[in-house]
């Protein structure tokens, strides 16, 4: 694992990693599995789980890397449920945390990780 990573399992730690200059690999089950606001079910992904994820830790913005190829028009949140882009529950959690989103495809996502981690832009 790269050394600007850090494992967190809570808000607090996931505060601690960016106050370090580090960037937060949440670990999710301490978080997850006592709560009660998140259903036991397939249609909660990744996606929704970064959507209260965010909401817990008071974010405003959500970015989502997908490996899928990511639509270049603009799609609502509802739209992208049903093409199975994001999972079901994405559109409500995003909504009900009232978040800023925005999605980017994995190629994409090494540019993005470039610029964060201030390394020189390379064409990926």
């Amino acid at each position: 694992m790269s050394p600007h990573f850090v494992p967190v399992k809570n808000k607090y730690k996931i505060e601690a990693a960016l106050k370090n200059k580090k960037i937060p690999l949440w670990l999710p089950c301490d978080m997850v599995l006592p709560s009660t606001d998140i259903p036991a079910s397939w249609d909660m992904t990744y996606d929704s789980l970064a959507a209260w994820l965010a909401t817990q830790i008071g974010a405003r913005h959500i970015l989502l890397v997908k490996a899928c190829v990511v639509p270049g028009c603009e799609l609502n949140l509802s739209a992208l449920a049903l093409q199975k882009i994001v999972d079901p529950l994405f559109p409500i959690f995003v909504t009900k945390g009232t978040l800023a989103w925005r999605m980017l495809s994995a190629r994409a996502s090494l540019k993005l990780s470039a610029l964060l981690l201030n390394e020189p832009a390379q064409d990926y």
